[in-house]
């Protein structure tokens, strides 16, 4: 025998073997006709499993098959009955398993087998009782209707058990039949062929929301506003809240430098020294903070959009937290800020980023409008940077709409922006006030904060951390100890971004119920840029694969 075995059982005395491509054979013995086994004339496709039970004097042998194809055989509990087929039917999903049920007599229905099937399913497979079969016309032919044709049936050609007559025909090419993927797909076994996903390739990158390590750290300083003001003063509780978002910032610039692979490092090496910094955060705090960065799926990597600049916004962040506390805030840190947000620097990160937004912004209008009152047509500035209009193209006040933000003449000084070089943007002195303007409609805030006055000024936030803060706030929470390290690898709830209302968020990955609670709570991007393409590698070439795959075992 030279096929896999998909089971056995007992019934009437004798042996029956399921085989996966055979079917079920009834196993003779050595005097009997000559041969070991004979098939049943019972068409599987492909049999997965069988169980058999007992019910007075018969007994009953279920089988089922990845076609979804359920048939029962039966036979007096003797070795002189030949095995009879009663009844075939399809419940239209893949058969896994087929249970056995230990027969409990005097029941209207009589349990026989519970079936499992590859989606999950599960069915209990009953026996009309002797007693009640008598009372057909009296309603149960009804209820067989219903099971044959009622709106939650999902049997094709079902039987009822008592109709003896009923033998299951093999279907023909010309007969109307329901087609299911997952049936489609156990059809058919190719060969084992070496072909796999391609893990190097950049599945997608996101764009990280500034204000993260300020709104996770919110519940802390909270807590602290809640202590008992005779033992904290008040101005002392508002300092170590300050404190406390700024180290949750120093965490967020640790944790995404942890994530970064080499390339991105090297736009920011000055930043280098800075990646093993202490931070002594409450643990859950500093846990959920751990979250952050670039991560790996089994299909691909997700990265962090502009790395460097999403890092140095943190330390930022960090050190407007600081100088809120301590005062005397150097000139290019405002202490009225909440946050800074969305910023761009004068480097090839603060480019890309900038004609991000401006395609964006420009991408929103349509490629032309009509002048109701004049029938003048105007045609929006074209994305294509290889056929650009002048700068000094001007633009009719009608081709803008009240809802969409902005005038015509700012609408031209966006599409300047977008077409500036990035030699331009690099070299470029000052921004006009027109320029900056064009940058607030846009959303982006403009920096000149350079990588050197960050990295002389972030230790002043570690020292005055350990020395005036960091032993009264391990009195208020389990602190970490200062040492824990980024995790190098970012949670796949960082792709959730703001739905529609403050209900709902939305997502272009499916994710596991942790990460799924972490981005719908928090949902840090402000958006993912997804391209669902995965490169197919294979240690062979493909032309000598085509001769494997050319001949799959089918059977139908």
């Amino acid at each position: 025998m030279h096929t896999k075995l998909s089971g056995y059982a007992w019934m009437g005395g004798k042996l029956y073997i399921g085989t996966v491509l055979g079917g079920v054979l009834q196993m003779k013995h050595r005097e009997e006709q000559g041969k070991y086994s004979e098939r049943l004339n019972i068409e599987h496709q492909y049999l997965t499993s069988m169980a058999s039970v007992r019910i007075g004097k018969r007994e009953y042998l279920i089988s089922g098959d990845v076609m979804g194809n359920v048939s029962i055989l039966t036979s007096e509990s003797n070795r002189l009955t030949d095995p009879k087929l009663i009844v075939a039917f399809n419940i239209g999903d893949p058969i896994s398993v087929i249970k056995s049920i230990p027969h409990s007599a005097g029941n209207i229905l009589e349990k026989m087998v519970v079936i499992g099937t590859s989606s999950g399913g599960i069915f209990l497979l009953s026996r009309v009782n002797d007693l009640v079969r008598s009372g057909e016309e009296g309603g149960l032919a009804g209820c067989i209707e219903e099971l044959k044709s009622g709106p939650s049936s999902t049997l094709s050609e079902w039987k009822a058990i008592f109709d003896n007559t009923s033998i299951k025909t093999k279907k023909s090419f010309s007969d109307p039949f329901d087609i299911d993927i997952s049936m489609n797909l156990n059809q058919v076994k190719f060969k084992d062929i070496n072909i796999y996903v391609d893990c190097k390739d950049v599945l997608g990158t996101f764009e990280l929301k500034d204000s993260i390590a300020l709104k996770l750290a919110t519940s802390s300083v909270l807590s602290i506003d809640a202590l008992d003001t005779a033992r904290y003063l008040p101005q002392y509780k508002e300092r170590a809240g300050q404190m406390l978002v700024s180290m949750a910032h120093v965490k967020m610039f640790t944790q995404l430098v942890s994530t970064f692979a080499v390339s991105d490092t090297v736009r920011f090496t000055g930043f280098a020294v800075l990646k093993r910094m202490s931070s002594y955060l409450p643990l859950q705090l500093d846990a959920v903070l751990s979250g952050f960065g670039n991560f790996r799926t089994k299909y691909g990597k997700f990265k962090v959009r502009w790395p460097k600049t999403t890092a140095k916004t943190a330390l930022i962040n960090a050190l407007l937290y600081y100088y809120k506390c301590v005062g005397s805030p150097p000139g290019y840190i405002d202490t009225n800020n909440e946050v800074y947000s969305k910023l761009i620097f004068q480097d090839r990160e603060g480019y890309e980023k900038l004609q991000e937004y401006c395609k964006r912004f420009l991408s929103k209008f349509p490629s032309l409008r009509i002048n109701d009152a004049t029938n003048e047509i105007f045609h929006s500035f074209p994305l294509d940077k290889l056929f650009p209009v002048t700068a000094n193209t001007s633009v009719p006040n009608w081709f803008m709409l009240d809802n969409d933000g902005c005038d015509s003449t700012q609408y031209l000084d966006i599409y300047r922006l977008y077409l500036m070089t990035q030699e331009q943007f690099l070299t470029v002195e000052a921004f006009t006030p027109k320029q900056l303007n064009a940058l607030e409609v846009l959303g982006l805030n403009y920096s000149a904060i350079t990588d050197d006055s960050v990295c002389d000024d972030i230790h002043k936030i570690i020292v005055t951390y350990e020395t005036r803060y960091s032993g009264n706030l391990k009195s208020m929470f389990d602190l970490t100890d200062g040492t824990t390290p980024g995790s190098g690898q970012g949670y796949l709830g960082q792709l959730y971004e703001d739905g529609p209302n403050e209900f709902s968020s939305r997502s272009y990955f499916p994710s596991a119920d942790s990460d799924r609670i972490f981005g719908h709570v928090i949902s840090p991007s402000i958006s993912v840029e997804y391209d669902p393409k995965y490169i197919l590698r294979s240690s062979t070439h493909k032309s000598e694969l085509v001769f494997e795959a050319s001949a799959p075992e089918l059977r139908f």
